[in-house]
């Protein structure tokens, strides 16, 4: 009876041992992950995706932050400094970074996701009526050029996603070779998860495609035609460009013309404007939303944004 406390103490000292000795392991092998920055949180989910149980990205514009005049943080500015590498969208969607990320991340290696070869382009769409020939203006870049008309959301295209995780993988196992049979594991489970997304979207949407709506501000374009659905006008472009009253007529009548179900406001737009500016036309005013505002930060974000997407617009698109 007197040598079993010792034989718990041992049995204790055992297990603390090795606690430790796990520790240590887990922690030499977490040791060399590389320091990893985002810009916008589907970017930061995207590389989470391929991170996963290996170690964790960090995020520079939080999901409710407007990244077209964002400015950076001293806090946001120390994780730059120690960035191995940095995945971002585009100087377009983030044109304060264009310079502050090569300056302050100078030893890191910058990867700007809209200029990837096998990107699908969109360029802007210059009248607030959408004509047939501006939509699908599309081109699959291998070389890219700086054209400053090109539309910077170009995540909403869920071939982009599709075709950035095995990019983000093969860039992270080039710097992180030891974990590199991870990240392509990552790789491929996440594509399996983004292709029964589409699956899901293809679905719900399937008998959306003779619909007609605006949209407040034009970010959806990716989204739309990677879904075989038609936006007909936005109150404003893809530039942030506010409309004149004469364009506000133009919107007007296609909404009379086209009976337009409905029109989609953002987050941050109070949808009395919308109601303002269409007022007695009994439009539906719906949601969207290209950030993730209200889902949780992480690996799960980017499938969920799609989601809710074409949730809103087949929701609004109901009668």
């Amino acid at each position: 009876m007197r040598n079993k406390p010792k034989q718990q103490i041992l049995k204790s000292l055992n297990r603390v041992g090795y606690s430790l000795i796990t520790c240590f392991f887990v922690s030499a092998s977490h040791a060399d992950v590389p320091n990893v920055v985002t810009d916008i949180a589907p970017t930061h989910s995207l590389v989470s995706m391929i991170m996963k149980s290996i170690g964790e990205p960090k995020l520079l514009i939080k999901a409710n932050e407007n990244p077209h005049d964002y400015r950076l943080r001293p806090s946001k500015a120390k994780a730059l400094e120690q960035a191995n590498i940095v995945f971002w969208i585009s100087s377009g969607l983030t044109p304060s970074l264009a310079k502050t990320i090569p300056n302050i991340a100078n030893s890191a290696e910058l990867v700007e996701l809209i200029k990837l070869e096998g990107t699908e382009i969109l360029y802007m769409r210059e009248n607030v009526a959408f004509a047939e020939e501006d939509h699908g203006h599309s081109e699959n870049h291998d070389e890219h050029d700086e054209h400053e008309n090109v539309d910077p959301h170009a995540w909403l295209s869920i071939n982009n996603g599709m075709n950035w995780l095995d990019k983000i993988a093969n860039k992270l196992s080039i710097l992180d070779p030891e974990n590199q049979n991870q990240y392509q594991k990552n790789a491929q489970l996440a594509k399996l998860e983004l292709s029964q997304t589409g699956e899901k979207i293809e679905k719900m949407l399937a008998s959306k495609n003779d619909g007609n709506f605006l949209v407040y501000h034009d970010a959806y374009q990716y989204f739309e035609k990677s879904f075989n659905i038609n936006a007909t006008g936005a109150v404003q472009l893809g530039d942030a460009t506010d409309p004149s009253p004469a364009e506000l007529i133009v919107l007007q009548n296609k909404v009379k013309e086209l009976k337009i179900e409905c029109v989609f406001t953002n987050p941050q737009i109070d949808p009395r404007l919308l109601g303002s500016i269409f007022n007695d036309l009994n439009l539906e005013i719906g949601t969207l939303d290209p950030f993730g505002i209200d889902l949780d930060i992480g690996s799960n974000l980017y499938n969920k944004l799609l989601i809710k997407t074409a949730t809103n617009i087949a929701n609004c698109l109901k009668k």
